[in-house]
């Protein structure tokens, strides 16, 4: 079956997701926040972040390494902070719940600040952020991530590719949404790259021994991605795995483990979420105002040679999650691969076997 013959209305897609994991033995109320907040991913084309994770989300909880549900501990530190134990819970839903505690902390103070410890991989950063600006207010979200990227002039992996999002409401528009890994490539970019055969870009990988490569595989098999622009994608690195690290009381660094590797030993990652209310600065009108002379400033930039246009961050993940609203979402062959063999395995039946396929999409 072509990845092409295959989209899906979100609900479906949501649906099926939910179905697997409940049956999994995930809690309604887990699954659901948990299949949102992947689908949310998969809309907007970032699929590597989405229900692809599904699989080995529940193939950890069936391991005894992710619990759901988790008897996730909040403890409110001070006017405007607290802390939670996500006790290896979903990061999903850990962030989902930190976030939310930051934003009511930012209603009551002006600013809230969420840490989490003992979480799991929580897919895309700029959900969280964007969780933030969909209530009116700025949100900002980091994490660590397991060892992949070497620090700047080194030659083996130390940090995560540790990301990090910004997200703004605006007025009459989506929010800003700046979602980025510290990495010179997102770590799933690499699996991704090798399930499809393609090579990296150059300069942005080593090989174990310390040479460049454009072979996923070589760095996947024990090399390492370099941080995005030298010693600048070094000092965000550091600095995100302090704040979702050091300060949360997380794994730091090598202490962080695998979602897909390591199977017998918890994640242990950390986050770190900010809530800013807005109105604590300016009227949200006098916001909106020069936030849109700024945006509309940037895009009147005549673009140089090889670009159509200037565009702002998050532009393309709009566009494909409006077109996929519209249109389904286009599920790829490694995604119904992945998705086919869990649902065989827990006797769920897919919706591409379910109804016949759309063709010509």
């Amino acid at each position: 079956m072509k990845s092409a013959d295959v989209r899906l209305q979100i609900d479906e897609l949501v649906q099926f997701g939910r179905d697997l994991a409940m049956t999994a033995g995930v809690p309604a109320a887990d699954a659901h926040a948990l299949v949102e907040t992947l689908a949310w991913c998969d809309v907007r084309g970032h699929q590597t972040q989405g229900l692809y994770l599904l699989p080995i989300l529940l193939k950890r909880l069936r391991l005894g390494l992710l619990r759901s549900p988790a008897d996730m501990q909040w403890e409110r530190t001070g006017p405007s902070t607290g802390t939670l134990d996500a006790k290896h819970g979903f990061g999903q839903i850990a962030g989902r719940l930190a976030m939310d505690r930051a934003i009511q902390l930012a209603r009551e103070t002006g600013v809230g600040i969420s840490a989490v410890k003992d979480s799991n991989h929580f897919g895309a950063a700029g959900y969280y952020a964007a969780r933030a600006a969909d209530e009116g207010l700025i949100g900002l979200s980091y994490s660590n991530s397991m060892p992949k990227v070497a620090p700047h002039g080194g030659r083996h992996r130390l940090l995560g590719t540790n990301p990090f999002a910004f997200s703004s409401p605006r007025r009459n528009a989506p929010p800003l949404v700046i979602d980025l890994a510290t990495g010179a490539s997102a770590g799933s970019m690499v699996s991704h790259a090798r399930r499809l055969g393609r090579p990296l870009p150059e300069g942005i990988a080593l090989d174990s021994h310390g040479n460049p490569t454009t072979d996923p595989n070589e760095v996947d098999g024990g090399g390492c991605l370099l941080p995005a622009a030298g010693a600048k994608g070094y000092c965000l690195g550091l600095l995100v795995e302090i704040l979702s690290g050091v300060l949360t009381g997380a794994a730091v660094a090598p202490e962080v483990g695998s979602v897909f590797r390591d199977l017998n030993r918890h994640t242990r990652c950390g986050h770190l979420f900010v809530a800013i209310d807005i109105a604590r600065f300016l009227p949200f009108e006098e916001f909106a105002d020069r936030l849109e002379g700024l945006l509309l400033a940037l895009t009147a930039v005549p673009p140089r040679d090889g670009f159509e246009s200037v565009n702002l961050p998050g532009d393309a993940r709009l566009k494909c999650a409006e077109e996929q609203t519209r249109s389904g979402i286009a599920i790829p062959d490694y995604l119904i691969k992945a998705l086919t063999e869990t649902a065989g395995e827990l006797g769920v039946s897919t919706p591409w076997n379910a109804r016949p396929t759309l063709s010509g999409s």
